[in-house]
């Protein structure tokens, strides 16, 4: 009966969760979602078909708005249209590419002056007045670039539509004015990394587009794909950054960022820890470290303290494969401690059992429920058995640094396997991860070997680097002063002289400067070193998160399962 309600229970918080996230995501990545609950009969399937209905009417309403404007409300002709228009980007493109050219060649590389459309029509035809060629591009070709990337990205034509946003970002921002500086500028990066994430978590299962064989038969990704994720994670960061200097509402911007976090989800879970501990392959950018940097920015935990909090779940997961990350390791578990009345789970529990209440009877009971909500959750199914892996290995690395000998059947019930699957599970960890232990068979315990600490070692971990400090020094000693450092000096005791009439004794100090100089800009430095700053996490809990499609603005889709 126990068993019964606790299933209950953890399907009743799952729905609870895919209905959080999917409020945050774009309706092509919830219907993504959907189909995949409904494939693996994860939530009952009269309420997975009830919103996939939902959503799909949401996007046939985007397509056919798109199409009325297009045609003018005669969607019948719109291959016509379609045709038309895109010739007419064409020959926009061939105009913005004859002026850069020009200002290129008159201007020596510098600024290009920037036009405004029916500006650069008339130059166009003026300068080709000799060819016998007339540019007609319309007066707001640029928009209807905008939504022809909208048209096909509602069509799931990800390629097309990213190709007529890179038109918008690097042709059409650096030559018409007033562009650059508008939101539509945001609304294309919102774009580019809703076709990129769309496009590699469509082929979520389809391991041929995204894997090729090389030399030596091993499983390599695809050079293309690879460089896709790049520019989506390069441009991630860059509207986070855009964020930063943004005009729009704390409450705005701070929504906008949870979208952000949210949407880095599929790349986090589905590319980067599915290749690493999945496929043992590392790719050789430090893409993903970069990208490791921005998830857990101070800002993003901010936003999610404040208003999404149930994204905790998985920084407890990324926590568990990176715990040998202390600064990202200790961050979350002060956050979880935060949160902790705000939501948790079976991994929010574990972390907390095992690293502030040192209850390991709890995690045991956690460590039971993961694989089930593993099992359960999109952005998790692939990893499963290298959580649970995980998750084991936390127990019994915590359990052995208190512990000096642990009988192995009480192991074997912490970590939820059986005594001879946790006798060879912890031979092939002793042995892997070179602990300092041995099993006693006839005491069926393992022995843990305590080490005294070394004072002579330590002696030698604190002055290894004595030499490269003394020679440090000495070299600032017998570095002699520029005329800037002199000039700085000048001004440090003209504005802390309190005597401005007692030009003798200034001159003299100014004279002293030169010998004194070596161990005032040590002292300088000293200063500058031990100016630190502690982290702080401002919280507010009376913000709510809102439902909002970012790049679809005119699509208002509530995608909850119920």
């Amino acid at each position: 009966m126990g068993d019964i309600q606790n299933s209950v229970c953890v399907e009743n918080d799952q729905s609870d969760l895919i209905c959080k996230i999917c409020s945050y995501l774009d309706p092509h990545m919830t219907q993504i979602i959907l189909e995949w609950l409904k494939e693996n009969k994860v939530l009952n399937d009269k309420d997975i078909e009830n919103n996939l209905n939902i959503v799909n009417e949401g996007c046939e309403k985007e397509i056919a708005s798109i199409e009325n404007e297009f045609t003018n409300g005669n969607r019948g002709v719109i291959s016509n249209c379609l045709v038309s228009l895109c010739a007419e980007v064409d020959e926009f493109q061939e105009a913005m590419s004859l002026y850069k050219a020009d200002c290129i060649s008159q201007m020596g590389g510098n600024a290009i002056e920037k036009k405004n459309v029916m500006a650069l029509r008339e130059w166009c035809n003026t300068m080709n007045s000799n060819k016998n060629k007339t540019y007609t591009f319309s007066d707001n070709i640029d928009d209807q670039v905008l939504k022809l990337s909208r048209y096909y990205y509602q069509k799931k034509d990800y390629q097309k539509s990213k190709s007529y946003l890179l038109i918008y970002i690097l042709n059409i921002s650096e030559i018409i004015i007033n562009v650059s500086e508008s939101s539509k500028i945001k609304t294309c990066y919102w774009g580019i990394i809703s076709n990129i994430i769309n496009s590699y978590f469509v082929n979520l299962n389809n391991e041929e587009y995204l894997f090729n064989t090389n030399v030596e038969n091993k499983l390599v990704v695809k050079d293309e794909i690879l460089n896709e994720i790049n520019v989506c994670i390069e441009t991630i960061i860059t509207l986070s950054q855009l964020l930063n200097k943004d005009k729009a509402s704390k409450n705005e911007i701070m929504l906008q960022r949870s979208w952000l976090i949210h949407w880095a989800l599929i790349l986090i879970f589905h590319f980067f820890l599915y290749l690493i501990h999945v496929k043992n392959i590392y790719t050789k950018h430090s893409i993903f470290s970069t990208f490791q940097e921005w998830f857990m920015d101070e800002k993003n935990i901010t936003v999610l303290t404040i208003i999404c909090p149930h994204i905790i779940r998985y920084y407890c997961v990324y926590a568990i494969f990176y715990r040998n990350r202390k600064e990202h390791f200790d961050l979350i578990l002060n956050t979880l401690n935060i949160l902790k009345y705000k939501y948790s789970d079976s991994f929010t529990m574990l972390l907390i059992s095992i690293f502030i209440d040192y209850d390991f009877n709890m995690a045991q009971k956690c460590i039971a429920n993961i694989g089930t909500i593993c099992k359960k959750d999109v952005f998790l199914y692939k990893l499963k058995p290298y959580i649970e892996e995980q998750c084991r290995f936390i127990i019994f690395e915590t359990y052995c640094r208190i512990h000096t000998s642990i009988n192995i059947d009480m192991i074997a019930d912490k970590v939820n396997l059986s005594k001879e699957d946790a006798e060879k599970w912890i031979v092939n960890l002793i042995r892997n991860a070179k602990l300092d232990a041995k099993i006693d068979s006839e005491k069926n315990c393992i022995q843990i070997s305590t080490t005294i600490p070394n004072l002579y070692q330590k002696i030698i971990d604190k002055t290894q680097n004595l030499t490269m400090r003394s020679n440090f020094i000495v070299q600032m000693l017998n570095k002699p002063p520029t005329d800037e450092t002199l000039q700085k000096t000048l001004k440090y005791k003209n504005k802390n002289n309190s005597n401005n009439n007692n030009n003798q004794n200034q001159n003299n100090k100014l004279k002293n400067t030169n010998r004194f100089k070596q161990f005032n800009s040590m002292y300088n430095m000293n200063k500058n070193m031990n100016n630190t700053r502690p982290y702080h996490i401002n919280i507010n809990n009376n913000m709510q998160s809102d439902t909002h499609n970012k790049f679809n603005t005119n699509t208002n889709i509530n995608a909850h399962a119920n």
